[in-house]
């Protein structure tokens, strides 16, 4: 199975966590998976294996003009001369179309991987609606929530498959777990040093528009002026990240507010976090928000359907109108008024909340926070909002790696997989920079 992406390791953003997942969970359920993608940086090997990945990168990168005309040309002569049994393609962009037509040519099956911006970027686009009309030439589609797959058919696209993501982050039992985590990020950035009793708020997502980072930032100063104490993280780059430092240092906010970079993985960051702060709507839920929930992270979000769904679900959402700094500072300020350091772990409950799983426990129950069992939670000490199965679905990543491999050997006339690779321990966060 060859699986295209135009961002992958050792970058670190949205799109490129979220190949290097796809693919790891593939290999989980048996398949032997070939990345495509561009070769951002001539320094970067042509090919290495990546895990259980194969990671071939090609010359160009999709940065406009000849770079971009580069990396579609080499896509689709690679395609034509390895002529592989099945192609995944995350996102829909213009790599989207140019594999479509290679397949169109060569015979091969096709599913696409939508992303949340997909229909966005398609309505802002010069070539938006041609992309779009490639696109409905793909076997299936794979869309991560109910509301992305009704937009997607809006454009004419068929033979859709709402398939959720499953997080990988396991739930923060107890105050040592969060405490681990930062003192670890910590050691890989000292201006990520956190004492246990200063409330920190994460926000991940890309430096760049449209991204309503600059109204987040200028809601901090009403913030701190009634808890100095608040940490803002906010993890991610792009091309707007000297314009936000110099924002940050006009608000005096050096230390409070801090944009450390990008990080391979955001497990330590969650549980090193205790709210999650998700700055703009989407049609899907980002990453960060999937893993953030899973951990059992206060959310605070911007009034939308998917900020609506997760307040009716649970009572340890705050919502806030997008864009506001008011709104903003408002949310903030009214999670802080309920926010409690978490306790030491209770010795009569052992080092979490509830007990160990059972040897042979089916793998939804052992890997899925959705439906872990839990322990009345003690006194004072806050707990993980309820999960709505329309976040988290009730099954693990290496379940979810054998469902989109079984589409995949569907639409491709291959027959299924016997059984699926036990899921291997998510790594930690490392706390690389996507270099």
């Amino acid at each position: 199975m060859v699986l295209v992406t135009s961002r992958f390791w050792p970058l670190a953003d949205e799109r490129s966590l979220r190949a290097m997942a796809v693919a790891r969970r593939l290999a989980w359920a048996g398949a032997a998976v070939t990345v495509l993608t561009p070769q951002w940086d001539r320094r970067w090997s042509a090919q290495m294996r990546l895990d259980e990945v194969q990671v071939v990168r090609l010359r160009g990168a999709p940065r406009g003009g000849l770079a971009s005309l580069r990396w579609y040309f080499h896509l689709a002569r690679w395609l034509r001369q390895q002529r592989p049994q099945v192609v995944g393609i995350l996102g829909m962009q213009q790599e989207a179309a140019v594999a479509l037509a290679a397949a169109r040519r060569g015979g091969w099956p096709t599913v696409l991987l939508a992303d949340a911006d997909d229909p966005a970027a398609w309505s802002q686009a010069t070539l938006g609606r041609r992309v779009a009309a490639a696109c409905r030439q793909a076997a299936a589609v794979v869309a991560p929530s109910a509301r992305l797959a009704e937009e997607l058919a809006r454009f004419g696209l068929a033979r859709i498959e709402v398939l959720p993501w499953a997080a990988e982050t396991p739930p923060r039992p107890d105050a040592l777990l969060r405490d681990a985590a930062r003192r670890a990020l910590a050691g890989v950035n000292p201006d990520l040093v956190a004492p246990p009793s200063l409330p920190v708020v994460l926000a991940v997502a890309p430096l760049a528009p449209p991204q309503p980072l600059e109204p987040l930032i200028g809601a901090w100063p009403t913030v701190v002026a009634r808890r100095p104490d608040a940490r803002l993280w906010i993890v991610g780059d792009g091309p707007l990240r000297l314009r936000l430092y110099r924002q940050i240092q006009d608000l005096d906010l050096r230390f409070r507010v801090l944009l450390p970079g990008t990080f391979d993985s955001l497990q330590e960051l969650c549980h090193a976090a205790d709210a999650l702060l998700v700055p703009g709507a989407s049609l899907a839920p980002p990453l960060a928000l999937v893993e953030g929930w899973a951990a059992g992270l206060s959310v605070l979000a911007p009034r939308s359907p998917l900020g609506e769904a997760l307040r009716s679900a649970a009572g340890r959402v705050y919502l806030f109108p997008p864009g506001d700094r008011a709104g903003i500072a408002q949310a903030v300020l009214g999670w802080l008024d309920h926010w409690q350091p978490p306790l030491p772990p209770n010795p009569a409950l052992g080092a979490g909340r509830g007990p160990l799983p059972k040897a042979g426990q089916p793998a939804e129950e052992r890997c899925s926070p959705a439906v872990a069992p839990q322990a009345p939670p003690v006194s004072g000490d806050p707990q993980p909002p309820a999960v709505p199965p329309s976040l988290l679905p009730p099954w693990s990543p290496a379940d979810e790696g054998q469902r989109l491999a079984t589409l995949l050997r569907r639409v491709a006339g291959m027959p299924p997989s016997p059984s699926c690779h036990p899921a291997a321990s998510p790594r930690a966060a490392s706390g690389r920079s996507g270099q």
